[in-house]
């Protein structure tokens, strides 16, 4: 006799449980392993604009403009810690915040998506996986705020608003 594996709890909620712990260890590993060329050049680019190059005019790299987000994200650690030791592990950690909140969006959308009243067992573990999915495909191997994950943020973020603008019931019409 065979079992129907989309009614069975016990099968979702061994899915997400184990998803769950998946991406506690891919963020930890993501967290203190690995230093890519990459990672290098996004943060020596908003130092160097903090210490005073100026854009287009000092600064020639191709993806000068992806240097504003982490500069603010340096400019305070720089101020308390007085030196850029640590600085690695600092931007990973707030890269791995900003991820994080993207991907609870992610889950809250495609819990909508999945389920009118998002309240269906479906919904909550197939949202919860679509989420799992989305907080590990990182554009590189590396947890960064460098020019790819902004850009995954930013594709996310216009998704979401068109979406949302897709959805919403105007309250107030001129016509």
């Amino acid at each position: 006799m065979t079992r129907k594996i989309w009614g069975n709890k016990k099968a979702y909620m061994i899915a997400a449980v184990l998803s769950l712990l998946l991406c506690a260890a891919a963020s930890v590993s993501k967290l203190l392993i690995g230093f890519d060329i990459d990672e290098g050049y996004a943060i020596a680019m908003p130092y160097r604009l903090l210490t005073g190059d100026r854009l287009f005019a000092d600064m020639w790299e191709i993806h000068q403009t992806s240097s504003f987000l982490p500069a603010i994200l340096m400019w305070p650690y720089l101020k308390i810690a007085g030196s850029t030791e640590g600085i690695v592990i600092y931007l990973r950690v707030v890269s791995y915040i900003i991820h994080l909140v993207m991907t609870f969006f992610v889950w809250r959308m495609t819990g909508k998506l999945l389920s009118a009243d998002a309240t269906s067992l479906y919904a909550k573990t197939g949202s919860l996986l679509a989420a799992c999915v989305y907080f590990n495909l990182l554009p590189k191997w590396m947890q960064s705020v460098d020019f790819s994950m902004q850009q995954m943020w930013g594709l996310t973020l216009v998704i979401f608003l068109i979406y949302m603008e897709e959805n919403k019931k105007p309250s107030f019409s001129l016509l």
